[in-house]
Formats: structure tokens, C-alpha cells, sequence
């Protein structure tokens, strides 16, 4: 069957996708879960916790086929959204921070250590999270700035800040058809 992971802030859910029913079964429940990145076909999920019980500073491991939380991983202040790059090997966390106490950093993890390999600073309040098709270029945006940057993926470092206006949420990314 095809599986759906989903956060919805108080109770984060597995859906099992099988024509015509749906099926729901609770992966877990707690407010602040917030985020979840899954590549198929890699065994493991990541789901930013931007709880008070966590200090709002990790993302949360989830195996896939226990369905299960099998971990955590410490990132920044108030992670909001994360992104798994296409080969399965990083996970990009942006950082919120608060309202009162924006942060501007993203997380990058190594998923084969299970640990933050590169903590890179953005703009305030970094938000969404998405890698380009061809894996080398990661964009976040930075919702307190009002700027999206872009990150080289092989060096790590903002090559580029662009102003977008106030308070950039979500982000996706679409190649050029040319």
C-alpha cells in the first residue's frame, strides 16, 4: 500500500493509501510536531519538534517501517520545516526561532550519522525549505527578513540573498523548461 506521512501540529499520522479506503493509524501524539520530510524509498522520516517539551530544538527519527519515533536529532532554536535531498543523505532544518527571538540558522544533518554535520546562518526567522532539481542549490526563506537565500549544497554557504517581501512562507521549486 502507498503510505502518507503527515504532521497536523497535535497528532502527527501514517495514512495507508489503499483504493478506495483511507486508513489512519496514529504514529504518535503530542502538540508542536511541525515539518515532515520522507524520501521514498529510504527507511526513515524527519519531523521537526518545535515543542516546549523538546525546547523546540530537535527533529524527531521516525522508522518508517515500525512506524515508530526511533530517535532525535539536536538542531537549532524552534525547527519548523525540513527537506530531504533527493540521494537520501542530508536533511535541511530551518530554524525559526521564536516571534521575540528569531533565529536565523539552518541545520544540516547527516542521515547516515544520525547527527548535524553544518549549521548555516541565513535571514531571520528561517522558515521553508527546498533543494533544486539538481541537488546543488537548497533555498530557504526567511520570514522575519522578508528575504529567501540560496545555499551552495557542495560548499554550504549562502551564495545569493534575495528580498521577496514580507514575511516568505513555503517555498517549491520548478526547473526551467527552456
Amino acid at each position: 500500500s502507498r503510505v502518507i506521512y503527515g504532521d497536523y501540529y497535535e497528532t502527527n499520522a501514517i495514512v495507508q493509501v489503499n483504493h478506495p479506503r483511507f486508513r489512519v493509524t496514529a504514529l504518535y501524539d503530542g502538540t508542536g510536531w511541525n515539518g515532515v520530510a520522507w524520501p521514498p524509498p529510504f527507511p526513515l522520516a524527519f519531523d521537526a519538534v518545535e515543542a516546549a517539551q523538546s525546547r523546540g530544538a530537535t527533529v524527531a527519527i521516525i522508522d518508517t517501517a515500525k512506524r515508530s519515533n526511533v530517535g532525535t536529532i539536536a538542531v537549532g532554536r524552534w525547527p519548523i520545516q525540513v527537506y530531504v535531498t533527493p540521494d537520501g543523505r542530508s536533511v535541511y532544518v530551518a530554524n525559526q526561532g521564536t516571534e521575540a527571538e528569531p533565529s536565523d540558522t539552518v541545520s544540516v544533518i547527516e542521515v547516515a550519522g544520525g547527527r548535524v554535520v553544518d549549521t548555516i546562518r541565513t535571514g531571520k526567522g528561517a522558515h521553508g525549505v527546498v533543494i533544486s532539481d539538481k541537488s546543488d542549490l537548497v533555498f530557504i526563506t526567511n520570514i522575519v527578513d522578508g528575504t529567501v537565500s540560496a545555499i551552495d549544497a557542495a560548499t554550504r554557504a549562502v551564495v545569493a540573498t534575495f528580498r521577496v517581501g514580507r514575511g516568505p512562507n513555503g517555498i517549491t521549486f520548478r526547473p526551467r523548461s527552456d
